[in-house]
């Protein structure tokens, strides 16, 4: 017999004689509805945590969680589970979240419902140019993130420390000038944020600091001397031909008007160029004195 409300029944048996005729009372107890609806998000991202929730239905129940590509965090009984994805998507393109709802008399009901995983919009890394990142001030650092999937449209989101780069919104690849440490974050276009696992840490070497003494003009046949100070060590071109290394230079030079270039170059490579322009007068030639001779006696 299927008892179809709660209360108290009275169920007899009887036999042919009437000897053996038996009535016992059966209580049929309410123990509330084991139907329901799971809540939490049905869009969700690989690898991040999501809690799911089965409102109270009332009545002593016991509720046990479960999933299917997925991996419970904490506790899987209770009103509530919190689960995070990170299994490859199935072929079916969903996973699937369950709760198993016990009553007090031992009936049960396993309810689900269906997530989706987006495909994954991130796998690469972040790389330099050049591959050290380590430059000379006034030159350029390039910073690009390279994926081994294919374009899936995602936003881009550059940060230098916890400053977000707003000038080079959606754009793959960046060029810098100022140190810091560089790092990126892509959105998929279902929302989904990842996060770049390496950092890059520019390095703009100073350059080393230079000081000329000179004149600009000189004699023909007067002692040239010029000289410059610096960090690094110096070097002197002479119409773009190394002429000289040091710090003190006496060139002989003929009348005429000359390129200098001068070179001082760090331990790191880094190098600092002033240039300027030296003439050399040509001395007078030829010198004839004319005039009349007075003389008296």
């Amino acid at each position: 017999y299927l008892f179809t409300q709660a209360g108290t029944f009275m169920l007899s048996a009887s036999s042919p004689d009437s000897c053996n005729d038996k009535t016992v009372a059966i209580s049929v107890l309410e123990t509330g509805s084991l139907t329901g609806s799971i809540s939490g998000d049905a869009l969700v991202c690989k690898g991040l945590p999501y809690t799911y929730t089965m409102p109270s239905v009332g009545g002593a129940y016991t509720l046990v969680w479960s999933t299917t590509g997925g991996t419970v965090q904490g506790p899987n009984t209770g009103d509530s589970v919190v689960l995070v994805f990170d299994d490859p998507v199935p072929s079916s393109g969903y996973y699937e979240v369950s709760v198993e709802i016990t009553n007090a008399l031992g009936c049960s009901r396993t309810i689900t419902t269906e997530v989706i995983v987006p495909e994954p919009c991130f796998a690469g890394v972040l790389q330099t140019i050049p591959n050290d990142a380590h430059v000379c001030e006034g030159e350029l650092v390039t910073i690009s993130y390279i994926s081994s999937l294919e374009n899936c449209a995602p936003t881009y989101l550059w940060r230098r420390g916890n400053t977000l780069l707003t000038e080079f919104m959606n754009q793959s690849s960046i060029v810098v000038t100022e140190p810091g440490y560089y790092w990126l974050e892509i959105v998929s276009p279902q929302g989904c944020l990842y996060e770049v696992p390496n950092r890059v840490y520019p390095k703009f070497n100073t350059l080393p600091a230079l000081k000329i003494f000179n004149e600009s003009q000189y004699c023909e046949g007067e002692n040239i001397q010029i000289s410059a100070i610096s960090s690094g060590t110096i070097e002197w071109f002479l119409e773009g031909i190394s002429a000289h290394q040091g710090e003190i230079w006496n060139p002989t030079l003929s009348a005429g008007t000359y390129n200098i270039i001068v070179v001082a170059t760090g331990n790191l490579g880094c190098a600092t160029t002033e240039s300027f322009v030296l003439t050399v007068t040509p001395s007078p030639t030829n010198v004839t004195i004319s005039g009349v001779v007075i003389r008296c006696e």
